[in-house]
């Protein structure tokens, strides 16, 4: 083969997970095309097919003579990538922190400064992982992690027992930002600071000062949740069950009335295809749109009412907030969590952060239907509470995903609110079913359990990190709207 249809060979073995295929490939033309324009290209190519494999010994000496061989910055890059998949957070440190160093005008030099900063507050090297964050804030102000670096610093002094230190960047930190959740979150921090110091007043007016940015963010969620904000209740729209008929009159209705056709012979496919096309008809005509958006929660497209509403919310109509944290199938939810014995708000809260109330989900990973239930899981699950008959393509069912779901969320949190977990049942219960109980379990034993916002800060995975504060956001969100508000 001739050096460019053999790269192609091998970048399309690669590109569809043959990876074995791809490291024979890549190997191959390493050494026949030695000389070809490529070769850079292919040589770090097999380091990635060898770590995509999972052998991470033999991808760490190849990207080692990438970089070499060719000077190349990705390859020192993927060094430092691969110490934290092989746990050596030590390592990985050095490897992120030379990388910046050595070039500080590359695009992932603020990446490698944040990567080494986290792998020192993974191992509780605070004073090394502020000092990096300072290197961040300080060299890349104007970067996404700008704020969050600066906000970093005084993390690394709380959890240094450094309140003082901590109390003046966050506070700092709340006057520089330009992203306002992290105005709310540096607001928060600093009331636990101050409240540390034995400051109760300047605790409170800055827990204050963060609930007031409601419902914008998880820290201005979590300083209400902890009753900073009297009379919190937002407005709740008139009902959460249009008919077909209430909706308003269109000058064009063609498509909806197609739609609804279509929905009465039970083609969903073809009727949502329809009002997609009067979306598309109604582009920029907002109230246009939220009559269609009414239509298909009237048709019962609920995560397609979902989807456009959160495309209208502005965040100036305080009655469309009601709209993008919709009780779709309350009456399920309800039965389901006093069966659990937990909040039905938080059943509603999850829902609406696993599958935007789309009953038909699917997740990359094979998680299915409204509560994104694993396969596994669904048929242990169904065997505890004896749903008889069960197929897998019951996962899809509403009531069954509903019903699944909340029995596990409810296991994990009681699993948790015991012993060292005793204040960390929605947060455990919460990381739990993102990222698995063993996970959970795993963090409970590393990390400090004492403080639930640090411990949340120190969960490993971005992904689970986010999940928790977000669905716990929501959980905010929707008491507050709630009747019991």
């Amino acid at each position: 083969l001739d050096a460019r249809t053999a790269y192609a060979k091998a970048h399309t073995y690669y590109s569809h997970k043959q990876y074995n295929q791809a490291i024979k490939s890549f190997r191959h033309f390493v050494r026949t095309h030695g000389g070809d324009q490529r070769a850079a290209k292919a040589h770090y190519m097999l380091g990635r097919a060898h770590q995509s494999a999972g052998h991470y010994t033999k991808a760490e000496q190849v990207f080692r003579t990438v970089h070499e061989r060719y000077g190349s910055p990705a390859a020192l890059y993927r060094i430092a990538s691969l110490s934290v998949r092989r746990n050596r957070e030590d390592k990985a440190i050095s490897a992120y922190a030379n990388f910046a160093k050595r070039y500080p005008q590359h695009d992932l030099a603020d990446d490698a400064l944040w990567q080494a900063a986290k792998a020192a507050e993974r191992k509780s090297q605070f004073a090394r992982a502020a000092t990096l964050y300072g290197r961040l804030a300080e060299h890349y102000p104007q970067t996404d992690y700008g704020d969050e670096a600066r906000w970093s610093v005084g993390f690394a002094f709380y959890c240094q027992e450094q309140y003082s230190e901590a109390l003046a960047v966050f506070e700092r930190a709340s006057q520089q930002a330009r992203q306002p959740h992290i105005i709310d979150q540096s607001l928060y921090w600093a009331g636990k600071s101050a409240e540390r110091l034995g400051q109760t007043q300047d605790a409170t007016a800055f827990y204050r000062r963060a609930a007031a940015g409601f419902p914008r963010s998880y820290y201005s969620a979590r300083a209400v949740l902890l009753g900073h904000k009297e009379q919190v209740q937002l407005k709740k729209r008139p009902t959460d069950n249009p008919r077909q008929d209430d909706v308003p009159a269109l000058a064009h209705r063609a498509h909806l009335e197609r739609a609804g056709l279509l929905n009465q012979l039970g083609l969903r496919d073809w009727s949502v295809a329809e009002m997609e096309q009067a979306v598309r008809d109604y582009k920029g005509h907002k109230t246009a749109l939220k009559a269609i958006r009414d239509y298909y929660e009237a048709l019962g497209y609920r995560d397609q009412a979902m989807r456009l509403s959160l495309r209208l919310f502005d965040g100036q109509d305080p009655e469309e907030l009601s709209r993008i944290y919709p009780t779709y199938y309350w009456e399920e939810i309800a039965e389901a969590a006093a069966e659990a014995q937990i909040d039905p708000y938080l059943v509603l809260s999850v829902i609406r952060q696993e599958s935007t109330f789309n009953e038909k989900a699917v997740s990359r990973a094979g998680a299915r239907g409204l509560m994104q239930i694993m396969p596994h899981t669904g048929l242990n699950l169904a065997r505890r509470l004896e749903v008889k008959p069960f197929e897998l393509r019951a996962l899809f069912d509403p009531a069954v995903s509903i019903r699944l779901g909340s029995y596990f969320l409810g296991d994990q949190m009681r699993q948790f609110t015991t012993d060292a977990g005793a204040d960390l049942g929605f947060e455990l219960g919460l990381a739990a079913y993102n990222a698995g109980p063993h996970n959970a379990r795993r963090w409970l034993k590393t990390f400090p359990s004492e403080d639930p916002d640090a411990f949340v800060e120190r969960i490993p995975f971005k992904e689970t990190r986010l999940y928790v504060k977000l669905v716990l956001r929501n959980y905010a969100i929707y008491k507050a709207l709630s009747d019991d508000a």
